[in-house]
């Protein structure tokens, strides 16, 4: 994932949303007034620069059997019902369309 990350500044970009998409999630879900300590590393590395490539091809870290060239969210939704359910869990969302339709 680093590697992705630091291949293109708009990897970054993105990268740097989803993690303050997840810090709102994380504030919501686990009624926090502060924000997770990862946002302390993006304010810390906000600054960084790296070449402008445009947004590349979404990194896919997990085993080949789930990859999908090219679709990456496909490929985490496979990925997640095959190896990562046993600890989810829905309390304050509904469970999402594509879990319940698996």
């Amino acid at each position: 994932m680093l590697l992705w990350v630091e291949h293109s500044f708009e990897n970054f970009l993105w990268l740097k949303n989803l993690a303050l998409a997840l810090n709102t999630e994380y504030r919501f879900r686990f009624e926090k007034e502060v924000d997770h300590r990862s946002i302390g590393v993006l304010n810390a590395i906000a600054n960084y620069r790296y070449a402008s490539q445009g947004l590349t091809a979404f990194a896919q870290a997990m085993p080949d059997q789930y990859k999908i060239q090219g679709d990456a969210v496909a490929a985490y939704r496979q990925f997640y019902i095959g190896e990562k359910m046993r600890f989810a869990k829905w309390s304050k969302r509904n469970v999402p369309e594509w879990i319940q339709q698996s």
